[in-house]
Formats: C-alpha cells, sequence, structure tokens
C-alpha cells in the first residue's frame, strides 16, 4: 500500500480509472509494504514498536488505516524502486494505455463499417422505391397505349398499329423485375463472381493513389497559383 501513497494524485486517478488499483493493491500492496518497514527497521528508521496491525478489511479500509496512522510519512521511499515497484506500474500503465488504443481503433472501425453499410443500404432502397414509382406511372400509361392500339387495329386492321407495343413491353417487364422481381439477387451474384474469378476488372488506371503522387499534385497546383494567380474582375 506504501507505494500506492507515494505516487501523485494524477496516477492514483489513472490507476483507479483503469480499475488496476485494486489488484495491484491486494496482491503488492501488503508485501511492499512489509518489505518496506524490513528495510527501514533494518537501518534504525523505523521502530517495532510504532508497528501498527492492518484490519482484515477491502482495500478501502487498508487505506483509511494507513493514512490515520501517518505511516507514509514514516516510510522512505529511496527503497521502494528496489521493489521494482515503480517498473511494474510503468508497464502496467504502457500495456493499458495501448490496449485502450486498440479497443477505441476497432471501435472505430466498427463504426465507420456500419455507417457505411447502413448508408448503402439507404441508397439500395432508394433506387428500388424509384423503380416502383416509375413502374407505376409506366404502367398506367402502358394500358392506356395497348387499348388505343387495339382499338385502331379494328377499326384499321393493320398490324402496324400494334408495332409500338413491343419495345414498350420489354421496358416494362425491365422496370417490373427491378421492382418487384430478383434483378438485384443476380445483380449481386454476377458483382461475386467478378469480384472472385475477374479481379483484373476492378483495377484502377495507374493503380492506387500514394501519399506521395497526392503532395505532388498539391505542390504542383500551388506552384501554378503562383505563376498565373487569378486576376480579380473588374
Amino acid at each position: 500500500m506504501a507505494w500506492f501513497l507515494a505516487l501523485p494524485e494524477k496516477h492514483r486517478e489513472e490507476v483507479t480509472m483503469y480499475r488496476f488499483s485494486w489488484r495491484v493493491l491486494f496482491l503488492a500492496g501488503p508485501l511492499a509494504y512489509c518489505l518496506g518497514r524490513y528495510q527501514l527497521s533494518a537501518v534504525g528508521q523505523v521502530s517495532p514498536s510504532h508497528h501498527h496491525t492492518p484490519p482484515r478489511a477491502r482495500p478501502s479500509h487498508l487505506y483509511r488505516h494507513y493514512k490515520h496512522h501517518k505511516i507514509q510519512q514514516n516510510i522512505n521511499y529511496r527503497f521502494l524502486p528496489s521493489l521494482g515497484v515503480k517498473s511494474v506500474l510503468d508497464n502496467g500503465y504502457e500495456r493499458i494505455n495501448y490496449r485502450l488504443l486498440l479497443f477505441a481503433a476497432d471501435v472505430w472501425v466498427e463504426r465507420q463499417i456500419q455507417m457505411q453499410n447502413q448508408m448503402r443500404e439507404r441508397m439500395v432502397s432508394m433506387q428500388v422505391a424509384r423503380a416502383r414509382e416509375l413502374l407505376y406511372w409506366f404502367g398506367s400509361f402502358y394500358i392506356l397505349a395497348a387499348l388505343g392500339m387495339i382499338a385502331g387495329f379494328r377499326r384499321t386492321r393493320k398490324p402496324g398499329v400494334l408495332a409500338p407495343l413491343l419495345p414498350l413491353s420489354f421496358i416494362g417487364g425491365y422496370q417490373a423485375d427491378m421492382a418487384y422481381g430478383n434483378k438485384l439477387h443476380r445483380i449481386r451474384g454476377e458483382a461475386e463472381n467478378i469480384m472472385q474469378y475477374e479481379m483484373d476488372l476492378l483495377e484502377l488506371p495507374c493503380g492506387l493513389p500514394s501519399a506521395s503522387s497526392i503532395d505532388q499534385a498539391r505542390l504542383d497546383n500551388d506552384e501554378k497559383k503562383k505563376l498565373h494567380p487569378a486576376v480579380p474582375p473588374i
């Protein structure tokens, strides 16, 4: 417990924040206290008669007991580095900080993935809704046009009057397949095949941009602005 009392206030708060203090207090606190008193009594700084038996309670009670009897004033903290407590604390802080950084990075990546996925879902739903809305209007037009063509064919008996029904039927079938069919499933399956077996089709021209190429383009743009500044309008 003595090494914990020797820490500055900010270090105590950090240890408490990361839920690391109670484990170290429970395991290493009594050992550090006993070894510290043994070394101090050996050099004649603490008398064994002034020893206070700590209560058998939780670490919070131990802290109150040590603070009440002011044992921290009788301990020479020059002996604590010999116990390796400082190195243990430093390693503990580094491991905790490293784990926190990894955890924060994982959370950030997962949030970005979820955000991109939700944005994609919204875009796809808007496309399907647009296709269905277009199908309603086109279907109404197709029905009216078909009725008019059939009426004209019955009057004139000319097959050319029914010719526009052929392309209109293809367009209507495409819109119906997009709105209520499995067209999106077929598109997704074809995209998976392309990603698995035709990766060369996905390559960008001149490869991926690098940080050096981006910086070079930025510097070239700055040079062009310096050589040819924009003339303000009169």
